[in-house]
C-alpha cells in the first residue's frame, strides 16, 4: 500500500516538473515592463553607495526615495486592484495580461526596492515604517492588501499556465507523450518490483 501510494507521487511529480520547469523558465526570461516609475525608483536606488559609504547627502537621499516609494507602493497597489479587476471584464485576455504582468512586476519590485532603502534607513525611520505606531499598522494594512493581491495573480498565472499546457498538448503531443511513458515505466517497475521483491530477496540469500 505504502509503494503505491509512493508510485503515484512519483508519477505526479514527474508529469508536473516539466511543467514547471517551463514556467519558471517562461518567468525568467520574459519579465514584463516595468512602469515608469518603478524604473525610476530602481535606477536611483542602483546609484546609491553602500551603507557605510553613505554621506550626509545620501542620508537625505536615501530618506527621499523612501517617501517617494512608499506613495508609489500605495499607487501600484491600487493599480493592480483594478487591472485585476480590469482582467476579468476584458474582451482582449492577452493585452489585460500583459498590463497586469506590468503591474504586478513592477509593484514586486518597488516592494523590494523599499526593503533596500530601509536597510539603508536609520534605526528611527524603520522603527516608524515597521513598528506598531500608527503609520507602522498603515503599512502592515498595505502589506496585506498587497500579498492578497499577489496571491490573485500567482492564481491566474498558474492556470494560464496549465491553460497553454493544454494548448501546447494538442498542438504537439508528443513531448507529454514521452514523459507519460517514461511515468507508465516507472510504474511498472514499481509494480513488478512490489510483487516480486519478497521472492528475489529469499532467493538470493
Amino acid at each position: 500500500m505504502r509503494l503505491t501510494i509512493y508510485s503515484l507521487l512519483c508519477s505526479f511529480i514527474l508529469i508536473f516538473s516539466a511543467s514547471a520547469s517551463a514556467t519558471l523558465t517562461l518567468f525568467e526570461t520574459d519579465q514584463p515592463e516595468l512602469t515608469q516609475a518603478a524604473m525610476s525608483i530602481n535606477t536611483a536606488i542602483n546609484q546609491l553607495p553602500d551603507q557605510h559609504l553613505l554621506t550626509h547627502n545620501d542620508v537625505k537621499k536615501v530618506n527621499s526615495l523612501l517617501s517617494k516609494t512608499l506613495s508609489q507602493q500605495k499607487k501600484h497597489q491600487n493599480l493592480l486592484a483594478t487591472v485585476l479587476n480590469e482582467y476579468h471584464k476584458s474582451g482582449n485576455k492577452e493585452q489585460a495580461w500583459e498590463e497586469l504582468s506590468s503591474v504586478y512586476s513592477s509593484l514586486l519590485s518597488i516592494s523590494q526596492d523599499k526593503e533596500r532603502l530601509l536597510n539603508l534607513s536609520s534605526s528611527a525611520i524603520q522603527d516608524k515604517v515597521t513598528g506598531f505606531g500608527p503609520f507602522g499598522v498603515q503599512q502592515f494594512k498595505l502589506e496585506l492588501s498587497i500579498t492578497a493581491l499577489n496571491l490573485q495573480y500567482i492564481v491566474l498565472y498558474q492556470l494560464r499556465s496549465f491553460h497553454d499546457l493544454l494548448k501546447d498538448m494538442l498542438i504537439s503531443p508528443v513531448p507529454i507523450l514521452v514523459v507519460a511513458l517514461k511515468v507508465f515505466a516507472i510504474l511498472f517497475l514499481l509494480f513488478w518490483w512490489q510483487r516480486n521483491s519478497a521472492r528475489l530477496i529469499e532467493h538470493f540469500r
